[in-house]
């Protein structure tokens, strides 16, 4: 028994000495030779408490950060004119912020791919050889904005794969070079503004296809001189969305107004596995009581396709369900058509004041949308 004491505390002596928390003040790094000296002057230093600011112009690398395992302040590199890529961070998984600016021979983000969660923003700006965002094979969240900006020479984002979830909104503007956005294909939630603009050289917005419309608060896309593709599923659902704050401009023909957008939309619909038709919501506003009404049954039946298996005589059985959400995608509702009903009256006087988007389900996919504005 006490030699088992013993050796837990042996044991404990030693985890404390090879691991610990340290520099709640913070710390910069102005010159290499004090990211060279970093283990000697703070050995076992793996969670930094305070920020860490890398702003150094003859910094070159940062091998010597490479016990560093979290930072819970934010996490600034800028101005280091030398620095050609992170390598030295590849054990680096969390940071509450991450400024990546003005690093004028920086050419990749190579370093952080075992990096996963960042509790608020990431910066990517002003880097003048930064031709492509990879080694972030590992980030899945970011709890705050997204911004993209003002690189001239980058031309893929693929490194972005594995994210799923942003806590703010996303910016991607003055890009010249970036031709596509197929890097956030995973990308399901965001929770602010999507704004796009300047990106000479993209013609699509395909990659934004997975995000939740009510997610996205705010949609600009404009100033894009060749885009023309913006008929995506997240763009087609939120047109579909009353009052939403838009701004569709100065892009290519295609997508040079919402107008543009919304008639690709229907022809998208109509030629896609996927159908989105609308919905009819009556008192709307509404505060106690809703009425549902599917759509005219012409409308599916002239449809020439099989439609992921399911045809018009299949709606309203069982697998059918209509559904209530909030902007924020939260469902609030959901409830099971009986078989021949085209019409249902709902229960909203519950829901607090705001904008819900109302969908039929049919094993899964969407089907038909609306839009229900309920008021106290």
């Amino acid at each position: 028994m006490k030699k088992s004491i013993l050796l837990l505390i042996i044991l404990s002596v030693f985890l404390k000495g090879w691991s610990q928390p340290c520099l709640p003040e913070g710390i910069g790094f102005n010159y290499q030779s004090q990211i060279d000296s970093f283990q000697i002057n703070h050995p076992n230093c793996t969670k930094v408490l305070g920020d860490v600011a890398i702003i150094g112009e003859d910094i070159e690398n940062l091998q010597g950060l490479s016990s560093i395992v979290e930072v819970e302040g934010f996490m600034a590199i800028a101005t280091c004119y030398l620095l050609g890529s992170l390598d030295g961070l590849e054990n680096l998984k969390y940071v509450k912020s991450l400024d990546i600016q003005w690093n004028s021979q920086l050419k990749n983000l190579e370093g952080l791919e075992n990096l996963k969660s960042i509790k608020w923003d990431m910066h990517i700006i002003s880097n003048f050889s930064l031709n492509e965002i990879d080694g972030l094979d590992s980030l899945g969240y970011v709890g705050g904005d997204l911004q993209i900006a003002q690189n001239p020479v980058l031309s893929s984002i693929i490194g972005m794969r594995s994210l799923r979830n942003i806590g703010g909104g996303i910016g991607i503007w003055e890009n010249p070079v970036l031709s596509d956005l197929s890097g956030l294909i995973g990308l399901q939630t965001i929770n602010g503004e999507l704004y796009i603009s300047d990106n000479d050289a993209l013609t699509s917005l395909h990659g934004l296809d997975s995000i939740s419309a009510p997610s996205i608060h705010v949609l600009k896309i404009k100033d894009n001189s060749h885009l023309s593709d913006c008929a995506i599923r997240s763009i087609c659902n939120l047109l579909d969305i009353p009052f939403m704050n838009t701004d569709i401009s100065n892009n290519a023909p295609g997508c040079n107004s919402e107008e543009e957008v919304d008639s690709a939309c229907v022809s998208l619909s109509i030629n896609s596995n996927e159908i989105s038709t609308h919905i009819s919501i009556y008192p709307n506003p509404a505060d106690n009581m809703i009425n549902v009404i599917l759509p005219e049954s012409g409308m599916w039946e002239n449809l020439s396709a099989d439609l992921n298996g399911i045809h018009y005589s299949n709606i309203n059985t069982e697998g059918s369900f209509i559904e209530i959400d909030d902007i924020m995608g939260k469902k609030w509702k959901e409830v099971a058509f009986i078989k021949g009903q085209r019409e249902i009256s709902l229960d909203v006087s519950y829901l607090p004041t705001g904008l819900y988007l109302v969908r039929l389900l049919v094993k899964g996919s969407t089907y038909a949308t609306g839009k229900v504005m309920v008021v106290r």
